[in-house]
């Protein structure tokens, strides 16, 4: 989209930018301590390593989740408070030699994303690769790993290094077996491939979806019938916490926690209007999470951001040109360009 629609559009993403910036500075406290959390139970990553230790030794992946969560007070109802067993069954083959892989996964996406600039100046190219390095690979420790979150963020922002519709569609798949966030990544893939009447990518979108339905739909059974009425069930969605939400989540997942709260509140919206100038599949994707984040997200729910990570910061450095476009009228060249995906 270009000329007076792609300024107005721009206009209205920066204001919202701006707003939700000045609404999360004004609190100026984080609103959550991981912490303090929880300090007499089994913490998430502990529950999560115990239960792929029992599969590792031979028990059956739900036998293990539902029998720890119970023990340890965390909910088994309803049905996706009980993880897809993929990580699970990844964590109890590869045990310490995990970070390995994510590590593998993220240098690759540092040098495909450096690759996807190609054409950018060596400024852009300098200013959207070193937040991914800094900022994005912060999580890669054993602990974190621990949370689907993460793999979804690093399988999405792979995704996200490559051009085609399809391409990204079919990556999306591997982010589908690790979280179900990732249906929403895939779904923006269909309308895209649907819109721009791609067929290869419309087969592989719509496909990935219908397998993913079918899967969850044989998970949701298998723990309904294993839960029974007196389980804990889950204190609910909700949360409601707006965009100091957000910038708590962001603030915990990433370095930005060593910064004063103000200024991660100042610049923990403004990629997104980097997004919308650069890649508009990207924009849909991380404005989702933000919204995610803002609205249904409890305190404790931080780590959701991780569906975020590696590439969000990236859009940073096409922050200034987004503001140019703003004030010229009109969607630049390059950007056009680089808006193939």
């Amino acid at each position: 989209m270009t000329g007076p629609g792609a300024r107005v559009l721009t206009f209205a993403v920066l204001v919202a930018c701006l707003m939700c910036s000045l609404w999360a500075a004004v609190r100026s406290t984080p609103s959550y301590d991981p912490a303090a959390d929880r300090p007499a139970l089994m913490r998430d990553a502990e529950l999560y390593r115990a239960i792929a230790s029992s599969v590792a030794e031979g028990q059956s992946y739900y036998s293990a989740a539902l029998s720890l969560q119970r023990q340890n007070g965390f909910p088994v109802k309803p049905f996706f408070t009980v993880r897809l067993p993929t990580l699970t069954m990844l964590v109890a083959s590869l045990g310490p030699a995990l970070p390995a892989l994510a590590w593998g996964l993220f240098l690759a996406i540092v040098v495909l994303w450096h690759r996807r600039l190609g054409e950018e100046s060596a400024a852009i190219r300098l200013s959207s690769v070193a937040p991914v390095a800094i900022l994005g690979g912060s999580m890669l420790y054993m602990d974190a790993l621990m949370f689907a979150d993460v793999w979804c963020g690093l399988l999405v922002s792979l995704a996200l290094t490559f051009r085609t519709t399809s391409t990204r569609a079919g990556a999306a798949l591997a982010a589908l077996a690790f979280r179900e966030f990732a249906a929403g990544f895939a779904a923006i893939c269909l309308l895209k491939a649907i819109a721009e009447r791609e067929r290869r990518a419309t087969i592989i979108a719509a496909g990935g979806l219908l397998i993913f339905a079918l899967g969850i739909t044989c998970h949701a059974l298998i723990i309904t019938g294993l839960v029974h009425d007196r389980d804990v069930a889950s204190q609910g969605w909700m949360g409601l916490m707006g965009p100091s939400g957000v910038i708590d989540a962001i603030r915990l997942t990433t370095p930005l926690h060593y910064l004063p709260y103000t200024v991660a509140a100042c610049i923990g919206f403004l990629p997104l209007l980097g997004w919308l100038d650069h890649d508009r599949v990207a924009f849909a994707w991380f404005l989702g999470m933000v919204a995610l984040l803002a609205i249904v997200a409890r305190p404790d729910n931080f780590y959701w951001a991780g569906a975020m990570l590696p590439l969000y910061f990236a859009g940073l450095a096409f922050v200034p040109r987004a503001l140019r476009s703003l004030k010229s009228g009109a969607t630049s060249p390059e950007s056009a360009t680089s808006r193939v995906s």
